[in-house]
């Protein structure tokens, strides 16, 4: 994922209600994927994926929506995904992702630095789980009793690795 900068820029960029949420999946499934692929003409890829943790990952899904049957491959580490984003994914017809779910349990007390609101994180992703199964994703979901940490989703990359090369 193209990293925008600082936690507001983030913000502004990766979540559904940031001003520049839209014109980034635009800018994303428009212009940089075609533009990237192009430049692979010829090769034979079997496997494409997305990956982010947090608001990176919530963006990684949004995008995944644009298009799903182009993606197989998605690591969600710590998705902070909102009631909108969840209902992208309901509204779906069926994907056929492979999808590294990591969740820590202690999230839903996490409030964001940059609305001051508690995102509900562990809670929207155990209904983000639930919605990825009905529609038919291969889900490895794990869940660790720890806070919302990148050290964390560090710690675990081997394991997605793993998974990314076993499916």
């Amino acid at each position: 994922m193209i990293h925008p900068g600082d936690s507001n820029e983030r913000w502004n960029s990766f979540h559904s209600n940031g001003p520049l949420f839209n014109p980034y999946i635009e800018f994303m499934t428009k212009e940089f994927i075609p533009d990237f692929e192009s430049k692979l003409s010829g090769v034979n890829i079997e496997k494409r994926g997305l990956i982010g943790d947090s608001l990176a990952a919530n963006i990684s899904l949004n995008i995944a929506c644009c298009a799903p049957q182009f993606w197989t491959h998605l690591l969600l580490q710590s998705a902070a995904v909102s009631e909108s984003d969840i209902a992208r994914v309901e509204n779906l017809e069926q994907i056929n992702w492979n999808v590294y779910q990591f969740v820590e349990t202690l999230e839903d007390e996490f409030i964001s630095t940059i609305t001051n609101e508690k995102l509900f994180i562990y809670s929207r992703k155990l209904e983000l789980q639930r919605i990825l199964r009905s529609k038919g994703a291969n889900l490895l979901f794990k869940e660790v009793e720890v806070q919302h940490l990148w050290v964390v989703w560090e710690r675990d990359l081997p394991n997605v690795l793993q998974f990314f090369l076993k499916y």
